[in-house]
C-alpha cells in the first residue's frame, strides 16, 4: 500500500508541473522544454526533489521571461518548502488555490518556507489566508500590481523577510506585525500607504531594515528608535509626510548604513544635525535629508563618518559654515549641500578638500 501511495503522490506532482507549464504562453528561452515525460520530473529544470519519497521541494524558474497565468495546480505540491517565480511575466491573481483562499489547501502547502513571486504582473488584494502558513520566513510579493490592504501577517511568527514595496497598496500598516518576534527586514515602499506608523513597530529587536519610503504615512520619529531598533542597518523614511525632529538616539544605531530621510518635513528643534549621530555612526555610507525644514549648522563631528560615501542636507534652512573635518571623508562620492543658508568659505574654494565624483554646493 505505501508503494501505491508513493507512486500516486509522485505522479500528483508530476501531473501538477505539467499543468502549471500548461497555463505558460510564451517560453522564449526554452526553460521549461525538459518539463515532458522524457525525463524523471524531478531532473526537470528548476526542479528540486527530496530523494526519498521523490516529492517536490522547490520550484525556481526566476529570470525566465516566461509569460501566463499563474496556475492554481501548484497548490498539490504539498511538500514545496520554496518558491521562486521572481522576474517573469506571470500575471492574474495569486491562485488561491495554493492555499491561500479554500482553507483545505492551506494544509496542503503548510511546508511553504519561501514564496517569491516578485516582479511580476500579479493583479488582485493579497490573501489574508497567507497567515495561515506556519513554517513561513520569506514573503516576496514586490514589483506588481496588487491592491487592497496589507493582511495581518502576526500570525507568522517565522517570517523574517517581507517584501511588499512597489504595488498599490493603501491604509495602515497593521498593528499585529509587531508580533513577529524575528522579522528583519520590512520593504513596504512605494505603496499608497498612509497614517501614522504604531510605535510598537519600532519596537522589534531584530529588524534591519526599515522601508516605508514614497507613501503617505506622517507623523514623528520615536525619539528612542536608536535604542528600541538597535541592530537597524537601513532606514528609509524617503518621501512621506513624517515631521519633528531627527532623534538623537539614532547615534546609538551602531550598525546604521543608510539613513534616507528627503522629501518630509523634519526638523531639528535644537538646531542642525544631531551631533550623535556625527560621532557615534562609524558604519553610516549615507546620509540623505534633501527637501525638509531642516536648520541650524553641520557638527564639526561630521569628520568622524569615516565610512560615509554620499552626503545630501540640499534644499534645507542650514547656517554656519561648511566643517573643514568633512575633508577627513576619504570615501565620499557624494556632497550636495546646496540651496541652504551657510555662510563664510568652502573649505573646497582653497583646496584643502578633494572630492572623488559629485559637488554641489550653490
Amino acid at each position: 500500500m505505501a508503494v501505491v501511495a508513493a507512486a500516486f503522490s509522485n505522479e500528483t506532482d508530476q501531473f501538477a508541473l505539467l499543468a502549471f507549464k500548461g497555463q505558460i504562453t510564451n517560453d522564449p528561452l526554452q526553460a521549461l522544454s525538459s518539463w515532458n515525460d522524457s525525463l524523471h520530473f524531478c531532473k526537470w529544470q528548476g526542479v528540486k526533489c527530496i530523494r526519498r519519497h521523490e516529492r517536490v521541494v522547490a520550484l525556481n524558474i526566476s529570470q525566465m521571461d516566461l509569460k501566463g497565468l499563474l496556475a492554481p495546480h501548484i497548490a498539490n505540491l504539498t511538500f514545496l518548502r520554496h518558491i521562486n517565480l521572481r522576474g517573469n511575466k506571470f500575471h492574474g491573481s495569486i491562485p488561491q488555490d495554493i492555499g491561500w483562499g479554500i482553507p483545505i489547501n492551506i494544509t496542503q502547502c503548510s511546508e511553504l518556507r519561501r514564496i517569491n513571486v516578485g516582479r511580476n504582473s500579479i493583479v488582485g488584494e493579497i490573501p489574508v489566508e497567507l497567515s495561515s502558513l506556519p513554517k513561513l520566513t520569506i514573503l516576496y510579493l514586490h514589483s506588481n500590481k496588487l491592491v487592497g490592504s496589507i493582511p495581518p501577517f502576526g500570525n507568522i511568527s517565522s517570517l523574517t523577510k517581507l517584501w511588499l514595496n512597489q504595488n498599490s497598496l493603501h491604509g495602515s500598516i497593521p498593528v499585529d506585525l509587531c508580533q513577529i518576534p524575528n522579522l528583519k527586514v520590512l520593504q513596504v515602499s512605494e505603496n499608497k500607504l498612509s497614517g501614522i506608523i504604531t510605535s510598537q513597530l519600532y519596537n522589534l529587536l531584530s529588524m534591519r531594515t526599515f522601508n516605508v519610503m514614497n507613501n503617505l504615512f506622517s507623523g514623528r520619529i520615536p525619539p528612542d528608535i536608536g535604542l528600541t531598533l538597535p541592530n537597524l542597518e537601513n532606514l528609509y523614511m524617503a518621501g512621506n509626510q513624517f515631521t519633528g525632529p531627527i532623534p538623537r538616539s539614532l547615534g546609538n544605531a551602531s550598525r546604521l548604513e543608510i539613513l534616507d530621510l528627503p522629501d518630509n518635513k523634519f526638523i531639528n528643534l535644537k538646531g542642525g544635525l544631531p551631533e550623535s549621530v556625527a560621532n557615534l555612526l562609524t558604519q553610516l555610507a549615507i546620509i540623505t535629508m534633501s527637501k525638509n525644514q531642516i536648520f541650524g549648522s553641520i557638527p564639526n563631528g561630521i569628520g568622524n563618518l569615516v565610512s560615509l560615501t554620499e552626503l545630501a542636507i540640499d534644499q534645507n534652512l542650514m547656517t554656519g559654515s561648511i566643517p573643514v573635518s568633512i575633508g577627513k571623508l576619504q570615501r565620499l562620492q557624494i556632497l550636495d549641500l546646496s540651496r541652504n543658508r551657510f555662510s563664510g568659505s568652502s573649505p573646497y574654494s582653497n583646496g584643502n578638500i578633494s572630492l572623488q565624483s559629485e559637488l554641489y554646493l550653490c
